[in-house]
């Protein structure tokens, strides 16, 4: 959660101030959240003890470790089933829709017509992309 709200402000900071400004973000963000963290990390440690103290051990609460990241398994957390995509598939597609018409009129009105062509063919791989995701996963399924 810290390491969203650090990356959400810096795009904000470089997307709509001077890039002098990152330094002067990065020590108010500190500044800010430090006691924060720390008060938060004592109220577990009240509520928990040793098995809080135990997963810190483990647990970055800042920046992921990078054994971590790659050990870790979509499946045990995200769990997808092939009936769920059955139930929802077209919920995705008419929003894939709106987003293209909407999107596609965007640039159209301000750009050109070849701007929607290459975000149209960009979301055409994205939703080939899931469907052979969905297709692996449901043949993964059968077997």
């Amino acid at each position: 959660m810290y390491l969203g709200s650090f990356l959400i402000g810096l795009g904000i900071v470089v997307l709509f101030l001077k890039l002098w400004m990152v330094p002067v973000y990065l020590a108010l963000f500190f500044v800010w959240y430090r006691p924060q963290i720390r008060k938060e990390q004592q109220k577990l440690v009240d509520k928990f003890g040793q098995q809080y103290i135990a997963y810190c051990k483990t647990t970055s609460c800042f920046f992921p470790r990078l054994r971590t990241l790659v050990s870790f398994q979509t499946q045990n957390y995200l769990p997808l089933k092939a009936n769920w995509l059955k139930k929802e598939w077209k919920t995705i597609l008419v929003w894939s829709l709106v987003i293209v018409l909407v999107e596609g009129y965007e640039d159209i009105v301000s750009y050109t017509f070849a701007d929607f062509e290459k975000e149209f063919i960009f979301l055409l791989l994205i939703v080939f992309y899931f469907a052979t995701f969905a297709v692996l996963f449901r043949q993964e399924e059968i077997n």
